[in-house]
């Protein structure tokens, strides 16, 4: 028997070899895509009430127990009409400037952190957005990692889908962490100024606001704190947007 021609037979095992080949590198994103989906949490079921416990919350308890420090949870949520104004034009002057513009991601906002990082030498303003850093509080841990940042990324979009933004920002107005064991704004308002969130000052307000980059530092009563400082600048961006009386700006700028 004479033997056929062995070209169609190489192209064959060649063509059999790619597929195998593009089967291969397109396994792995492929599995992660539906890990990822799997993995997405219920956020509708934060639609109308409170977690319990958060991610975070449940993440510093084990530390603090790990490290044998007894600090104890105050976290007491209220609904929107019971946070002042103040403090949540604060804080989305602070931490998310276009909260209401985008869907989840500030790309603007983002470009402008990095060119403040370049110019000051220190994040003025942080790149996450209000609803990724919900994202993490709520189903995350503060531990960094390419794989958190994009299930950050995917449950801040599911957030945005879901809820209102006036229901984020009322989640994260009461989960965000302002201290050792302190989560919320009642908790911290009662806590750090001994009244309840609605009745915060501006001042006050900007205060709150200037300690979220970093919670576990914050002290009001260190007035050379990097806390006070960054709420004389957040003072400055509300004045600007005419979102305080002009009485508590005393001719300041965002200068």
């Amino acid at each position: 028997m004479i033997p056929g021609p062995a070209t169609p037979r190489l192209f064959f095992t060649l063509g059999r070899l790619a597929r195998w080949a593009l089967i291969a590198l397109l396994l792995p994103p492929t599995a992660f895509v539906g890990w990822l989906w799997l993995s997405m949490p219920d956020v509708t079921e934060y639609a109308s009430k409170f977690p319990e416990r958060t991610s975070l919350m449940r993440h510093r308890e084990a530390e603090y127990a790990r490290k044998k420090e007894k600090v104890k949870t105050s976290y007491r949520p209220v609904r929107l009409r019971a946070i002042s104004p103040n403090l949540r034009a604060a804080v989305i002057a602070s931490e998310d400037a276009n909260f209401y513009g985008h869907r989840g991601f500030d790309f603007e906002g983002i470009s402008e952190a990095l060119e403040k990082d370049v110019d000051a030498g220190k994040p003025l303003r942080g790149g996450s957005t209000i609803t990724q850093q919900l994202a993490k509080n709520l189903y995350l841990t503060p531990k960094k990692s390419i794989i958190r940042k994009v299930r950050e990324a995917a449950i801040a979009k599911r957030l945005e889908e879901k809820l209102s933004k006036d229901r984020i920002l009322e989640l994260y107005l009461n989960v965000a962490e302002w201290g050792r064991g302190i989560y919320g704004c009642e908790a911290a308002s009662r806590h750090w100024f001994s009244k309840t969130c609605v009745d915060l000052s501006p001042r006050e307000a900007a205060l709150l606001a200037a300690a979220l980059p970093a919670p576990r530092k914050f002290n009001p009563q260190k007035k050379n704190s990097r806390a006070w400082r960054r709420h004389e600048k957040i003072i400055g961006w509300l004045c600007l947007g005419r979102k305080i009386p002009e009485s508590e700006c005393g001719g300041m700028t965002d200068d």
